[in-house]
């Protein structure tokens, strides 16, 4: 009887141990798991900053391309109007900004007020630029966009769904008398934008993700897998 007692008494102590341990067992896979969770959590993250640090070096170069084209004696309108050989000091001086950002690969400036647009590879009527270049974009939607704020715009439009267009309305002259009103338009390669993204933050090919800047949404939606926001504050 007091074997039985015994053996009673051993396979309940080692029960209780083996529940204790496999107790423990479970609680410590379940925080090891959480800390792996968040460990990726944070490298993600860390990864989502780095993206968008990029975007907001690669604006503040167009920016600052714009600050220097407002500042420029070849960009000055009074400077083109001189003679017809002023036009070729312009293309010249416009084709170095191809070197102060990844993202200058196909880039405009556009007369609004005179009609004209240049880029390094020349100069285009307006016609021509939005039929032909633009695949027959509306000269007149693009103005609507760009008048109510003169601020910097966005749009993956229909007719260039290859690119994410990024449009920069500025003028010459003073706020009361502007002499000419301008646009900087910066074509950036969508396929290109969307693999440099991908390979910074270590996503698969193929995720969706959205693009905002100073609360103004540059392509995506809401319902991407990643959203990049609050850049330029």
């Amino acid at each position: 009887m007091r074997g039985n007692a015994f053996k009673r008494y051993v396979f309940s102590y080692l029960s209780m141990a083996l529940t204790i341990c496999l107790t423990l067992g479970l609680t410590l896979n379940l925080v090891a798991t959480r800390q792996l969770v968040q460990t990726e959590m944070d490298i993600y993250r860390g990864r989502l900053a780095q993206a968008g640090d990029y975007i907001e070096r690669q604006l503040a170069a167009i920016e600052d391309i714009l600050l220097d084209i407002k500042t420029q004696l070849a960009f000055q309108p009074f400077h083109l109007k001189q003679d017809a050989t002023k036009s070729i000091d312009l293309l010249e001086a416009l084709s170095r900004y191809s070197s102060y950002s990844s993202w200058m690969d196909e880039y405009y400036l556009w007369y609004r007020t005179d009609e004209r647009v240049f880029s390094p590879n020349g100069t285009y009527t307006e016609e021509v630029f939005f039929n032909y270049i633009m695949n027959g974009m509306e000269d007149t939607s693009l103005e609507s966009a760009l008048a109510p704020t003169d601020k910097i715009y966005f749009q993956v439009a229909d007719n260039r769904p290859d690119a994410l267009m990024i449009c920069l309305p500025f003028y010459f002259g003073t706020n009361k008398l502007r002499t000419e009103e301008c646009a900087l338009i910066v074509m950036v390669r969508l396929n290109y934008l969307r693999r440099t993204i991908w390979e910074i933050t270590g996503t698969e090919p193929g995720a969706s993700f959205s693009l905002r800047y100073n609360g103004i949404d540059m392509f995506g939606s809401a319902d991407d897998d990643a959203m990049l926001h609050n850049l330029g504050t």
